[in-house]
């Protein structure tokens, strides 16, 4: 169904008088929007504006769960004296689970309970899984991780179980059983399966020798999904391993991998792709994750003037040599099949840091969102694209063969980047930020902005046409994280800048502290189906 007059339903706002607020990721099921993140300070407003109970200090993790009118249902703060934060959340119909990290040797978990920690004579970082019903009681509260900086990064739900993707540095570790694992590297990517009571199903690892992650998961009742990266010895390549334990020769000193496991944690691939070249500083990444029907799909971000796609394939890129050691990496987008074969590697950018940061798909194919940068860049068919500045905000779409239907960029002067996408059966919508006085969206239409960067939502039909751009913030730099959306609604949060801000409709808006946090609402005008007078057709689809 087609989108019709989009119109603002709510827009909230909560954090500290103090204190900076950050890292936000949102989620909804089918009645509720669920946001997690950290809030800064002795002192914050939820997003009712009264006072948030508990706060430890520094930064702690909170979980709120918003109906989709705006009204807060609850409010809830986890964490200890050091920086923590939520960095991922998801939902089933019953539950929300969140994901990220608490720092330091003891915390308070979401029920005022005082947990322990890994951390000895130094404050490092712990990976925390959380499980809350829609009421806001938690059901369970499980940490892992050794005596260094560890973190659940993504986090994804299917049929009752929750799955958590992230980093574990060695040598050893604990689970979330605390059982002992034996790190095969100095730094692992871990997946682990918990269900909704919090028992652990599996913890596996697999990695390189440096810097290794799992960015983003997806899980459907096909398996689990998992993206990121995994590194060799800076300038020596090196071997990595798989979640089976075997080992592998790396490409270059840094790639993409992507992985499926089954819902027991067994594997059933892992494929790398990345530059094949020794002499350079690499950039390779994963950071976005979606699997369905037609296939596993991720973007990122890949560097070099060559490099080896899933299949081991040369493919040149735009990239040109910087300071001698580093080529700025292009975009890239590619689908395997579930049995990990590559069916497509599809690149564009220019000469400067381009990258996919975020992936959606319906059934019309899949979209990327991210920054293409310079004066010039070449889309996905290698047609030159005209850029506004620093950065521009570009969206694209591919049918599930790989061929583009459209590439589309908006922008100012300044950098500006889009970070998060959702779609529905009417279309894609793309969230982020713009910066400057002025900046022209998808249609070429000049904006015209409050402050140093503003918040942008904007919406598109499946073959790329604008239906709206909206825009909000203040004077200050405004930005947005994550993007939602149901077949009627779209839902965004982010953090806005100074003493006041506009908000999508050019209110006014009171912030709660430097930079506060917001979670938004806006309906869609689309109305059910009316079949032969006896009533209505909705279908849902969740991302």
């Amino acid at each position: 169904m087609p989108m019709k007059k989009v119109t603002q339903k709510f827009f909230k706002t909560a954090g500290s008088e103090t204190g900076l607020s950050s890292d936000l990721s949102i989620t909804h099921n089918d009645k509720s929007v669920f946001v997690t993140g950290a809030i800064n300070g002795l002192t914050a407003l939820d997003f009712k504006g009264n006072n948030v109970k508990n706060l430890q200090g520094k930064d702690d993790i909170f979980v709120s769960r918003l109906d989709k009118n705006g009204r807060q249902k609850f409010f809830k703060t986890a964490g200890g004296i050091e920086d923590d934060s939520g960095l991922s959340v998801a939902s089933n119909e019953n539950h929300v689970f969140v994901t990220g990290f608490l720092r330091g040797k003891t915390a308070i978990d979401f029920k005022g309970n005082v947990i322990n920690l890994q951390a000895e004579l130094t404050p490092t970082q712990d990976i925390f899984v959380a499980g809350l019903d829609n009421r806001g009681c938690q059901k369970f509260f499980k940490t892992a991780g050794g005596k260094n900086d560890d973190s659940g990064v993504s986090i994804s739900t299917n049929n009752n179980c929750v799955y958590v993707t992230g980093s574990v540095v060695g040598p050893t570790a604990l689970d979330f059983k605390e059982n002992l694992v034996d790190i095969k590297s100095s730094s692992a990517i871990f997946v682990a399966g918990l269900d909704e009571r919090g028992c652990q199903k599996f913890f596996k690892t697999a990695g390189g020798k440096t810097i290794t992650s799992g960015i983003d998961i997806y899980a459907n009742d096909d398996g689990v999904f998992v993206t990121g990266l995994i590194s060799g010895v800076f300038l020596n390549n090196g071997t990595g391993t798989d979640f089976n334990g075997k080992t592998f020769e790396l490409k270059g000193n840094r790639e993409i991998f992507v992985a499926k496991l089954d819902h027991n944690g067994c594997q059933k691939f892992f494929k790398t792709a990345g530059a094949g070249s020794d002499l350079i500083v690499p950039f390779d990444i994963g950071l976005s994750i979606k699997a369905n029907n037609n296939g596993v799909f991720v973007t990122g971000r890949i560097d070099g003037k060559t490099a080896l796609d899933f299949k081991g394939n040369v493919i040149n890129l735009q990239g040109e040599i910087f300071d001698e050691v580093a080529i700025p990496p292009d975009i890239f987008v590619a689908r395997l099949d579930h049995k990990g074969c590559q069916k497509f590697f599809k690149t564009a950018g220019g000469i400067s840091a381009d990258q996919g940061v975020s992936l959606a798909t319906n059934d019309s194919g899949v979209f990327v969102t991210g920054s293409v940068n310079g004066q010039t860049a070449l889309d996905f068919k290698k047609n030159i694209k005209y850029l506004q500045g620093q950065g521009d905000i570009f969206i694209a779409g591919l049918n599930n063969n790989g061929c583009q239907k459209f590439f589309k960029t908006a922008g100012g002067i300044s950098a500006d980047q889009g970070v998060s996408l959702a779609t529905n059966d009417s279309g894609v919508f793309v969230t982020g930020s713009v910066n400057g006085q002025t900046a022209l969206d998808f249609k070429k239409n000049i904006k015209y902005l409050q402050g140093r960067g503003d918040i942008f939502v904007a919406g598109l039909n499946n073959n790329g046409c604008q239906k709206f751009f909206k825009t909000a913030g203040g004077k200050g730099v405004d930005e947005a994280f994550s993007i939602t959306a149901d077949e009627k609604k779209i839902f965004v949060t982010g953090l806005v800048s100074g003493e006041t801000a506009l908000d999508f409709n050019g209110n006014v808006k009171n912030i709660k502290g430097d930079r506060g946090i917001f979670v938004a609402g806006l309906d869609l005008g689309i109305k059910p189906d009316r079949i032969l007078g006896k009533g209505f057709r909705s279908k849902m689809q969740y991302n």
